[in-house]
């Protein structure tokens, strides 16, 4: 129809997928633009989610789930730990069932998917944005009212949003593994120890009695494989073996300074709109495009001026979150962050973080600790000036 207005999400990710099941959603003619032939892959992410979170994706969530956590166990560089327990304080999904799941419900809703769909070049200059694309009935331009970039951390600058100067990434790596781990199997254990896991953190993440997902990320080179030698030697027992391997870059924000042009929007990793701590990305685009949400946003406009508010907003969510990222990622800060779990555990911080915070809350942390005095003053003592700094930017 000549004059309609019209959408286009190019890349099929999570993110991508998410966002063509929300505009679709809202009345927004929508096109679905993805360079390969299947969602899903290649694999990369552990899935790992809260309980808002699983509630905010909807039934693909349900229709993919895997598994339930009541406990994670942060741990230091020595063995020392505290426990946050919460029934349902975490779930894991199954993540290529995930992404198939949302494409067939943003199919149902009327979104165009395209796969095999290379877009090479956006241009917003006029009143309209003109995608170039290249597929395998060849290639062309077609113009769209909005699109909405969610390509992933490495794809090329097709539009100055994306020229940005963008945080560097770090691999990341996940081995199933198989054999009696002897770990409860609704407790995820999370290991801040960077002669093990420089510049990130490591984790085991039971999938059941005697299945495990064992992973880490590194900022230096090599650090991978002696990484998960290491953990696989001294945190699990003899007799596991390797079932599969995936991986891929983890980013760690703080989200890109401007993520929205007129008519041109990014998303997830385009966008770096990850929870810095944990490199997670199905948290903030869950939430931006969640249907159920109280604002109204109908037809083309009103739901990307809805996309684009919840956008802005998750991102200053995010800033802060990149305060306590920075501190937990820094080698140098391994002897705070030991006393600091250490501290924790006497005066059972878990308990207030169960009952105060969720899963997703990584910016509350410091008015958590507020509600131990005594530990807030002994972790200020600890912390000293430079530490704090990190905290309040």
């Amino acid at each position: 129809m000549q004059g309609q207005e019209t959408a286009a999400v190019v890349g099929a990710g999570f993110s991508g997928l998410s966002t063509a099941r929300f505009l679709a959603s809202k009345g927004c003619p929508t096109s679905l633009l993805e360079e390969h032939g299947r969602v899903g892959f290649p694999k990369h992410c552990t899935g790992i989610v809260s309980q808002d979170t699983l509630e905010a994706i909807g039934e693909p969530a349900i229709r993919c789930y895997l598994h339930r956590y009541d406990a994670i166990v942060v741990e230091g560089s020595r063995g020392n730990s505290f426990t946050v327990e919460k029934r349902g304080i975490a779930h894991i999904l199954d993540r290529v069932c995930l992404e198939e799941e949302l494409l067939r419900e943003a199919h149902t809703q009327g979104a165009d998917y395209r796969p095999h769909t290379r877009v090479e070049s956006v241009d917003d200059r006029g009143d309209r944005v003109r995608l170039g694309y290249r597929g395998k009935m060849g290639q062309g331009l077609q113009e769209y009212s909005y699109v909405v970039l969610a390509t992933g951390s490495r794809s090329p600058a097709i539009h100055p949003l994306l020229a940005q100067k963008r945080p560097p990434t770090i691999p990341g790596v996940n081995h199933v593994v198989q054999g009696e781990h002897g770990q409860d199997p609704h407790t995820i254990r999370v290991i801040f120890d960077h002669s093990l896991a420089p510049g990130f953190f490591a984790w085991l993440v039971p999938l059941s009695p005697d299945t495990m997902i064992a992973g880490l990320a590194s900022s230096t080179p090599g650090g991978l494989r002696r990484g998960l030698r290491r953990l696989l030697e001294e945190k699990l027992p003899p007799g596991i073996s390797l079932m599969e391997a995936y991986g891929g870059p983890v980013n760690r924000g703080p989200p890109l300074s401007i993520l929205a042009a007129k008519r041109v929007l990014l998303t997830g990793d385009a966008g770096v709109l990850v929870k810095p701590v944990t490199g997670g990305g199905l948290y903030p685009v869950a939430h931006i495009t969640n249907p159920k949400g109280e604002e109204k946003g109908e037809g083309c406009a009103g739901a990307f001026a809805l996309l684009r508010k919840r956008t802005l907003r998750m991102a200053a969510r995010l800033r802060l979150h990149y305060r306590v990222a920075r501190l937990l990622h820094e080698p140098r800060n391994q002897g705070l962050i030991d006393r600091a779990i250490e501290e924790a555990a006497k005066a059972r911080l878990g308990e207030v973080i169960g009952q105060r915070m969720g899963f997703d809350d990584h910016h509350l942390l410091a008015r958590t600790v507020m509600a131990r005095p005594l530990l807030a003053l002994k972790l200020a003592i600890i912390a000293g000036p430079r530490a704090l700094s990190l905290l309040v930017g």
